[in-house]
């Protein structure tokens, strides 16, 4: 029987973070535009929806409301702030924008990143199992798997989405047994390394730097194989680090 091989989803096996700061500057050239005049820059928009996001994740976790919900929030709290007026019409437009990262056509034409399908191939040729366990809207999360094509890897059954944390997953799918030569693949260390290490299991460990608040695991864990690309994650496995 082979290991069980836990993977997350957005910016391990697929770009998202990219879909993010496109929608992110759609919404800075909106807001310019809507309140031309006032004395305020992109960096002021973004931290006012950074902040704003955050507050929405410790409310409604991740939710697929909170994106969108920030940037209509984004946009009426600016108008308060700076004395300018919102109109339905803005509100509306504001919120479509954070919308777009839910973009099916995006998500097909943007595919796997480089490194994942071989892999992915390679652990399934060995005999291991596959789980992805990722957090966000189950719907959402679950149709991004069958668009890019995930579902050749991981069944219905495979997939795990969570609103809030992945760390209860992780101990309930990796048993005491399975801890011992399991690993968890991932690129945030908040979302995928403390609660993999908080679950005894090891961490593959590709640090992409994109997400707002998320920091960077800098420590000497030798349970944490930091790496460049997911490529690289089959020379770990087939090295005396995991047999």
């Amino acid at each position: 029987m082979g290991n069980l091989i836990g993977f997350d989803l957005d910016d391990t096996l697929i770009p998202t973070v990219v879909h993010y700061i496109d929608a992110q500057e759609k919404l800075n050239d909106f807001v310019l535009d809507s309140f031309k005049g006032l004395k305020f820059n992109r960096d002021e928009i973004d931290d006012m929806r950074e902040g704003i996001q955050m507050d929405l994740v410790s409310k409604m976790g991740f939710s697929s409301e909170v994106f969108p919900g920030s940037f209509e929030h984004t946009y009426v709290k600016l108008s308060e702030v700076y004395g300018a007026r919102a109109t339905r019409g803005g509100r509306s437009c504001a919120y479509e924008l954070g919308r777009r990262v839910f973009n099916e056509k995006a998500w097909g034409s943007a595919g796997l990143l480089p490194g994942s399908e071989d892999v992915l191939d390679f652990f399934k040729d060995r005999g291991d199992r596959l789980v992805m366990i990722t957090l966000g809207d189950d719907e959402i999360q679950r149709r991004k798997i069958e668009v890019v094509g995930l579902d050749k890897w991981f069944s219905g059954d495979d997939v795990y989405v969570d609103l809030r944390s992945k760390g209860d997953i992780m101990k309930r799918l990796f048993t005491k047994e399975e801890r011992a030569d399991g690993l968890f693949v991932g690129d945030s260390y908040r979302h995928d390394v403390r609660p993999a290490l908080g679950a005894g299991v090891r961490v593959a460990y590709i640090p992409q730097g994109s997400w707002h608040g998320d920091g960077i695991f800098n420590g000497s864990d030798p349970s944490v194989i930091k790496l460049r690309d997911i490529s690289k994650v089959k020379d770990i496995y087939e090295s005396s680090v995991l047999k």
